[in-house]
Parts: C-alpha cells; sequence; structure tokens
C-alpha cells in the first residue's frame, strides 16, 4: 500500500474518531442523554376555589411519554400520572392552612419510557380568596333528621360572614335554596348542624359551605340514607288482678317505627288473635312509646278471653304477643269483723274489713248486732248501713243500753248474698260521776285569777254542767252560784275566769262536772290575791326638744290592783320632781298602758328633770328620772360696711382718719342682745354697746385712727354667746 493511500485513511480515522468522541445527546429515550435538557420548568399554582388548585408548567421537549406530579404535603399520596401533552393539572386535595394562607408543596418531572428528567418543585404559601373548609362526617341518622357540620380551616382573604352546611337528593349541593341549608355562625372553626324535615328512606348528598366577601366555597361531599317506617315493635304484659269481671294488663312499646304512636291499649276476645276492630273490646292508653298500663272491665265471670296489646302509626296497627285468662266465678264477699274499742255505755266503734267482692260489686256493708249470739242485718234498727266497695270501713254503733252483753258482726252484700265477717262480743260500761282534773292557777290580781278544768271521762253520761267553784274554806262545792262559773257542756278542757275576789284573801278552788249520775270534783288548789299597791310606771326618754318644750310619757305596767285615775308626766329645775305643782304636769288620761306627753312653756337653755307619774286610790308611783336642756339660739349680725374719712395731721399719728364701720343684728337668737361691738385686726374691740332690744339693730363706730390697712368684724352677743359677722378689709 502507497503512503499517499495509507495517509488518506488515517485521515479518515481520525475524523471519524474525532466526531464520535464529542456527539451530544438529546434523545429522552437514551439514557445517555443529560436529564436536566428535557426537565420541565416554569411550575407554577393558582387557588381556583376551596380545596382546587390549578398547576401549570412548561416543556420544550415533546419526545416524552408524560409527566408525573407528587403532593409533597402528604407522604403517603400516590403519584399522578398526567398525559404528555397537557400543561396543566387541577387538584382537589385536602391542603395545609398556615398563617400565611395555605401551605402547597408539589414536584414535578418528565419520564420518556424508563428515563426521568430531573425533578422540578414548588414549595409555597400562597393566601386563599375563598374559605377553606371540610364536612363532618354524617351521625344520629333518623327517619327525618341527622347530624353533621364542618370544619372551617382558613378564612381565606376575607373573614367569613356565613358557615353552615347545605343539602339535596342530587350531588353536589348548594347554599342557594334556604330550606335546604343551615347557616352556624360565621368566622373560622369546627360548628354542628342539624339537618331536619328530611323525607324517609331517601337519599341525601351533603356539603359544608362557608362564605367570605370573595365568594362561597364548599366542603367534601358525604352522602347517607334515612332511615324507613315500619309499624310498631311492642310485647304484652303478663295478666294480673284477675278478678270475676276484670283484669289488668298493659304493653310496652319498644319501637315506634319510625313515625308517632297516635294510639295503642290492648284488645280482646273470646276467641284467639283478637284486634282493636271493636271498641267495645279495646282500650285506648294513651299514645307513644314505653309502658303502659291497661284496665280491662265489663267482663263475664268464669269466661276465657284471648288478650293482645296494639300499637298503631302511620304505617299502620302492630300486635303483641298473644296472652289469655279466665276470669273468676262469682260468689259472696270475704270480710272480717273489726276489732272492738271505744267501749262506752252506750257506744262502741267497730267496721269491717272485705279483702274480696266475690267477683261482683258489694252494694252494701255495715255491721249488724244483738244481745243474742249470731245477730243477723234483718233489723234496721240494729245495723249500720258504711257505703259500698271492698277494703276498710269503720262503723260507730250507738242507742245501746248501759251494762249489756251484745254480740255484733260485719256483713257485706252483692249479687250473690250476703256474707257475715266472725263474730265479737263486748259488755257496755256502767255510768259513773264524771273524771277531771283542775286547771293550774294563772293571773292572779287582787280581784281575780284564771283557772279551768280538764274531762277525760263523762263517766258514761253527757256532761250538762262544768266550771270551778271557790270559798275561803277548803273542799269548795258548785251549791253557791255567786261562788263559781258556768263554763259550758261536754268532755275536755275548758277555761274559767273567776271575778269579784278581795285583795290579800286565801281562796281554794276546785273544777267540777255533772253528768245524770251526779256531780265530781277535780283536784283543789288554792291562792292568795294580791294586795293593793301603788301602781308601775317607767318614764319615756325626752324627744323634740326644742327652746321651750319637749316630749315624752310614760308605761303604766300594773295598776296596783286598783284603777288608775291619773296619769302624766312632773318636771321642775330641780331633781325629783312631783305633781304638787299643778302647773308643771301633764295629765294624759287614766288607765294602764303607753302615754305621751307634751312638755310647754319651758325657758331656753333651761336644765330640767321630769319624771312620768300614776295616781291609783292607794296613791302616786313615779317612774325613772331623765334631765334634758332646752335649746338656745346664739344671735345673727352682719358686719354691713367700713368707710375711712380724712380728719387731719395729728401731731404723733401723722395723718388721720375717721374709719366708719357699721353692722346689724337680723337675729337676736333666744334672748334679748346684751352687747354689740367692733373689732379691729381680731383683737381691739370698739363700741361697747349694751340693752339693744328686737331685731335689725344698727351699729356704728368712729374712731379716729392713723393710715394703714384694718380688719373690720362686727359681734353680737345674747344669753347662749357671742357670734360674728364676716371680715372687711380696708386700706387708706
Amino acid at each position: 500500500m502507497s503512503n499517499y493511500f495509507v495517509k488518506i485513511i488515517s485521515f479518515f480515522l481520525v475524523v471519524i474518531l474525532f466526531c464520535r468522541c464529542n456527539r451530544e445527546f438529546t434523545n429522552p429515550y437514551d439514557s445517555r442523554t443529560d436529564s436536566s435538557i428535557w426537565t420541565p420548568h416554569n411550575l407554577d399554582i393558582t387557588i381556583e376555589g376551596n380545596n382546587q388548585v390549578r398547576i401549570t408548567w412548561s416543556q420544550n421537549e415533546e419526545r416524552i411519554d408524560g409527566f408525573i406530579l407528587k403532593n409533597n404535603n402528604y407522604s403517603t399520596s400516590n403519584p399522578v400520572f398526567i398525559n404528555k401533552n397537557l400543561r396543566i393539572y387541577s387538584d382537589n386535595s385536602l391542603f395545609n392552612s398556615q398563617n400565611c394562607g395555605v401551605q402547597f408543596n408539589y414536584s414535578l418531572k418528565a419520564y420518556a419510557g424508563e428515563n426521568y428528567s430531573d425533578e422540578i418543585i414548588y414549595d409555597n404559601c400562597l393566601p386563599s380568596l375563598v374559605p377553606l373548609i371540610a364536612t363532618n362526617p354524617i351521625s344520629n341518622i333518623t327517619l327525618n333528621s341527622a347530624f353533621c357540620g364542618g370544619n372551617v380551616t382558613n378564612s381565606g382573604s376575607s373573614t367569613v360572614t356565613s358557615k353552615g352546611i347545605c343539602w339535596s337528593t342530587l350531588p353536589n349541593p348548594t347554599n342557594n335554596n334556604v330550606n335546604f341549608m343551615t347557616v352556624n355562625g360565621s368566622g373560622m372553626g369546627p360548628f354542628t348542624s342539624n339537618l331536619t324535615n328530611l323525607n324517609s328512606n331517601t337519599i341525601y348528598y351533603v356539603r359544608a359551605y362557608a362564605t367570605n366577601s370573595y365568594g362561597t366555597s364548599y366542603g367534601n361531599e358525604v352522602s347517607f340514607t334515612t332511615q324507613n317506617l315500619f309499624s310498631p315493635t311492642l310485647t304484652t304484659d303478663v295478666i294480673s288482678n284477675i278478678s270475676s269481671n276484670s283484669v289488668q294488663t298493659g304493653g310496652n312499646i319498644s319501637d315506634d317505627g319510625g313515625a308517632t304512636v297516635t294510639h295503642r291499649g290492648v284488645c280482646w276476645s273470646t276467641s284467639p288473635n283478637p284486634t282493636n276492630g271493636n271498641v267495645n273490646f279495646m282500650t285506648i292508653d294513651g299514645s307513644g312509646t314505653g309502658n303502659f298500663i291497661s284496665n280491662v272491665n265489663n267482663l263475664n265471670p268464669n269466661t276465657t278471653y284471648y288478650l293482645r296489646a296494639y300499637a298503631t302509626n302511620s304505617v299502620g296497627t302492630s300486635y303483641g304477643n298473644e296472652v289469655s285468662f279466665t276470669t273468676q266465678s262469682l260468689f259472696i264477699p270475704n270480710l272480717s269483723t273489726a276489732i272492738i274499742s271505744n267501749i262506752s255505755y252506750n257506744s262502741v266503734v267497730s267496721g269491717g274489713n272485705i279483702s274480696n267482692d266475690g267477683g261482683a260489686a258489694v252494694t252494701q256493708r255495715g255491721v249488724c248486732w244483738s244481745t243474742s249470739p249470731s245477730p243477723t242485718n234483718s233489723n234496721v234498727n240494729f245495723l249500720t248501713l258504711d257505703g259500698v266497695g271492698t277494703g276498710n270501713y269503720q262503723s260507730n254503733v250507738n242507742n245501746l243500753n248501759p251494762n249489756t252483753t251484745y254480740y255484733l258482726r260485719a256483713y257485706a252484700i252483692n249479687v250473690v248474698g250476703t256474707a257475715y265477717g266472725n263474730e265479737v262480743s263486748f259488755t257496755t260500761q256502767s255510768p259513773s260521776v264524771p273524771t277531771i282534773i283542775t286547771s293550774v292557777i294563772s293571773n292572779i290580781s287582787t280581784s281575780s285569777v284564771q283557772s279551768g278544768g280538764n274531762i277525760t271521762n263523762d263517766g258514761g253520761s253527757l256532761i250538762i254542767q262544768r266550771g270551778v267553784c271557790w270559798s275561803t274554806s277548803p273542799n269548795p262545792t258548785n251549791s253557791n252560784v255567786n261562788f263559781m262559773t258556768l263554763d259550758g257542756t261536754g268532755t275536755g278542757t275548758f277555761i274559767s275566769n273567776i271575778n269579784n275576789l278581795n285583795p290579800n284573801t286565801i281562796y281554794y278552788l276546785r273544777a267540777y262536772a255533772t253528768n245524770s249520775v251526779g256531780t265530781a270534783y277535780g283536784n283543789q288548789l288554792s291562792f292568795t290575791t294580791q294586795s293593793l299597791s301603788i301602781p308601775s310606771v317607767s318614764t319615756t326618754m325626752i324627744s323634740n326638744i326644742s327652746i321651750n318644750s319637749g316630749q315624752s310619757g310614760g308605761d303604766v305596767t300594773y295598776n296596783g290592783g286598783s284603777s288608775v285615775i291619773q296619769r302624766g308626766v312632773c318636771w321642775s329645775t330641780s331633781p325629783s320632781p312631783t305633781i304638787i305643782n299643778v302647773t308643771n304636769i301633764t295629765t294624759d288620761g287614766s288607765g294602764t298602758g303607753t302615754f305621751i306627753s307634751n312638755v310647754t312653756n319651758l325657758n331656753p337653755n333651761t336644765t330640767y328633770y321630769l319624771r312620768a307619774y300614776a295616781t291609783n286610790s292607794i296613791g302616786t308611783a313615779y317612774g325613772n328620772e331623765v334631765s334634758f336642756t332646752t335649746l338656745c339660739n346664739l344671735p345673727v349680725v352682719n358686719t354691713v360696711s367700713v368707710n375711712a374719712i380724712y380728719h387731719s395731721t395729728h401731731p404723733t399719728l401723722g395723718d388721720s382718719y375717721n374709719l366708719i364701720a357699721c353692722g346689724v343684728v337680723t337675729d337676736e337668737g333666744t334672748s334679748a342682745i346684751s352687747q354689740v361691738m367692733i373689732w379691729l385686726n381680731g383683737g381691739v374691740g370698739l363700741g361697747a354697746v349694751g340693752g339693744y332690744p328686737g331685731l335689725n339693730i344698727n351699729f356704728c363706730i368712729n374712731p379716729l385712727q392713723p393710715q394703714g390697712t384694718y380688719d373690720v368684724q362686727a359681734s353680737a352677743t345674747n344669753a347662749c354667746g357671742t357670734s360674728y359677722g364676716s371680715v372687711l378689709t380696708i386700706t387708706f
């Protein structure tokens, strides 16, 4: 081979090797292609609504199979594969609400075959215009209601003004119909909503909503089906209280079937499977669910009945389990005779207890008696009529003979016949004088006392007279009408007021009671009437004191056994005043009790001593002494003027002036003015003047004074003291 040919071959080999070493791979399907050159770019997010965002990006390389998008806020979420021709994707995942708005973190990459481009990331917090809200699960589902709610996790770009839930029988409900939505306040946070007025057995779609000034957003949609209606579920109670014509039973409605139970009760028949088709063979025992009691009446004796509880709602009527029973046969009543009590000479108390009416109503009951055994109710003069029906009753047996043995039985009558209780016997008491106790003596005075008695037993005969009797000798009797009281009839306690007694005298007293057998006396008591004395009186404190009067009074608590003929107060300028000076006393009625005394014509600024008094036939008593001082008023004086008039030049004082100062007394107070004065500079008194009776006293002082500043003040003096006018200042 020639050298030229070798060189040519070598040149081409070099060129081929050079070109091969600098080749650039751009096909995404070639794993040698740089993954960054076909990576998507311009990844961006736009919020479109609640839990709805639009994701956009760009892609220059068309030779790919598609894109892979992942929401990195949720590590467990699956990636989304997107068609290679798309540059936009809408995502409705749940997003993270932050203080800045909503946090978004997405990653995007392209893929071609088994090759992947580099990944681009969008990680940013964006403000939401409309609120972000989630819908709660449905709970408490009934025939026509359910509970739901929501949670506003982000208010968006303005305050949430309204939130709630909306529902429909179609998907994607909105809050455009007020009949199918709730309003549960405003603002962020969770809320609970109650869906009402729903139809039974119906599918509903529900979304929470939240509204701000930018619009309304909706939460995730949930659906549920309301319950279906059916007839009630109930059981029949056990039969009880079986008689010849009635029983008691009832039922328990455990489920109303979703509709209100409007009627409930029991129905019965002499054939199985009774229904509520005949109002004469059924009870109506209210409405609603729960237990109820049924009283079944007007049954036939000795008959087998079949009975079921029933309950009716809008769907229909359901029946409980069937029970059967047989009514009792009729028979005469079962009864017992009560024990005899309150035995007297002509009456007793008894009665009976009818434990079973025999299946027929008891139309008459009572007791019957006789002086022979086995009495019957054949003689209306020897029986009582004590009502009808079963149970206990009391019989009052009267018009019996004293000291006589009787036989007595309770009886009861129904349609079958008359039944008698067990026989009891008793003997009436023999009459005797009464039993009586004398009451304690009280309210002892000089001429009266109070007592009485208690008749505990009339002795088997009516008390026709009762009272107390007294004497200055022991064992008084009721033989002298001037020394006894008449205080009614009958047994029990009574009160006796004894009057016209002598003072300081010992008396003996007994209660008495008289019946047809005779008179009985109670225990003897003695007492001594009080001696006469002067009254007891206290003095009332002084009030309403003025310059010449005051108010007092007294309280006569005891008249001393003799009527108080005069009472009042007396006073003096010396201690221990008496009623000797009639000009210094009041006369304020007579008798005991409180009284008011008005004391007048007193001297001002004077101390007085005062006592209440009370006079009876024994003498005069005085109350405690009180003292008081009448009021005293100072005069009223004004400094009215001060002037300086040049007089002359004084050899010692220099220029001198007549200083003319004037005052006026407008009120002399409670006594005559004894002195008026003008004061200079608070210490020099000028113009002492006396004897100025009456008001409006004008006075002026005209001293000679050198030049200077002077404080001038007028004063006036009466028996109460000195008062001063205002200070006037003059400079000359």
